[in-house]
Order: structure tokens, then C-alpha cells, then sequence
């Protein structure tokens, strides 16, 4: 009797632990596609972020780049006094405010989306300020130090680089 039961154990040991195993491999299989599931959103919440601060900053750059275009081009058409000179000034500054207006969306749009880079916030943020009171001196007094907006910016991108990776993760 003794050896039918341990048999008994047996047999049911061999069909109940493949079952056994076989249960806890699909729980955790089951947890690790939560799992890999949750980080597949995080990855495509990080990237879109990361992609919307990269243009951003990119944006940036390009209207500081487009107001020292539009401010030389004014300093020439001033110069020169073309027949016509005045309707072209005129268009110039135009374009210089709507320029202005881009550099303050864009400055705001950069503070939204640097919060997901704590870590090089402060410094993107600073270096963006220095770039945007170079320039509101310069648009002031109507000359300014080129040289120092153009390493202000080297300094700006160098920051946004580090808050890019930051934010990819």
C-alpha cells in the first residue's frame, strides 16, 4: 500500500508539475509584454518629445539667424538709398517684428519641452535668455557684439544637444 501511494504521488507529481510550470511561464510571459508594452509607450512619448524640443531648437537658431540677416540687410538698403529704398526698409522691419514675434514662441515652446531634461534645464534655459538679450540689445541700440551672439548660440546648441539626449533617454 505504501508503494501505491507513493506511485499515486508520483504520477500526479509528473503531470502536475509540467502544468505547474507551464502556468507560471504565461504569468510571466504575461508580465514581461505589460512590461515591454509600457516601455514601448515611454520610448514613443520620449522620442515625440525629444523630436518636438530638437525642431524647436532648431527653430530657435534659424529666427536669431533670420533677424541678423534682416537687421544687415536693413543697415545695406539704409546705406545705399536705391530707388525704392524706403518701401524695401519699410518690408524689412516688417519681417524683423514678425521675426521677433517667432523668437518669443519659440522661447516659450523651448521652456515647455526642456522640462522633460531636469537635469539640463537650467542650463539650455540660461543659455537662450543670453542669446535673447544679446539680441534685444542689439535690436535697442541697433549694433551689438555679432561675435558674441554667434558663441551664445554655439553655447545654446551645445546645451540643447545635451537636453536632446537627455530627453531620448
Amino acid at each position: 500500500m505504501n508503494t501505491d501511494f507513493v506511485q499515486s504521488i508520483q504520477i500526479i507529481s509528473s503531470i502536475a508539475t509540467p502544468l505547474i510550470v507551464l502556468f507560471l511561464g504565461l504569468k510571466i510571459n504575461k508580465t514581461l509584454d505589460v512590461y515591454r508594452s509600457t516601455l514601448a509607450k515611454d520610448k514613443e512619448w520620449r522620442t515625440a518629445w525629444a523630436e518636438r524640443f530638437y525642431s524647436t531648437a532648431i527653430e530657435f537658431n534659424s529666427h536669431i539667424e533670420d533677424c541678423i540677416g534682416c537687421l544687415y540687410d536693413l543697415q545695406e538698403i539704409d546705406k545705399q538709398k536705391l530707388p525704392g529704398w524706403e518701401d524695401r526698409f519699410n518690408k524689412k522691419l516688417n519681417r524683423i517684428h514678425d521675426i521677433v514675434e517667432n523668437i518669443r514662441r519659440a522661447e516659450w515652446s523651448l521652456k515647455t519641452t526642456v522640462e522633460f531634461a531636469p537635469q539640463s534645464k537650467e542650463i539650455v534655459l540660461k543659455e537662450s535668455e543670453q542669446i535673447i538679450s544679446l539680441m534685444s540689445n542689439l535690436l535697442a541700440k541697433k549694433q551689438g557684439d555679432l561675435e558674441a551672439i554667434r558663441n551664445a548660440l554655439f553655447k545654446f546648441n551645445q546645451a540643447a544637444m545635451m537636453a536632446h539626449r537627455e530627453i531620448m533617454g
